[in-house]
């Protein structure tokens, strides 16, 4: 058993961890590969979670992939507009600063 938890306690833990893991990826400024990272991470968790909770243990399977498939699109709904943009942004800083006879003629 994790750090000798009963498994309602350790529902609890995760979900802290889940809700710090998002307040940190929505929050900070970071790289995009680790937002990208923290947001799978936090999608996975919330999976775990949906599937775990004793809340959700009289829910049919398909009811529990429902919800998961909700939750990780609320995910990517909140973050995924803010990656793809930070990509571009370093891709056309690290284009920006290459000398010019490293840039491809166009």
């Amino acid at each position: 058993m994790l750090l000798h938890l009963r498994k309602s306690e350790r529902l609890k833990v995760e979900a802290y961890i889940g809700l710090l893991i998002a307040i940190i990826t929505l929050a900070l400024p970071m790289a995009w590969s680790l937002k990208t990272v923290l947001v799978f991470v936090l999608a996975g968790m919330t999976v775990h979670l949906i599937f775990s909770a004793p809340i959700t243990i009289g829910f049919k399977t398909l009811s529990k992939v429902g919800m998961s498939v909700a939750a990780v699109a609320i995910i990517a709904g909140i973050t995924w507009s803010q990656i793809p943009e930070q990509y571009l942004n370093d891709r056309m800083r690290s284009f920006d600063s290459k000398p010019a006879a490293e840039k491809p003629f166009r």
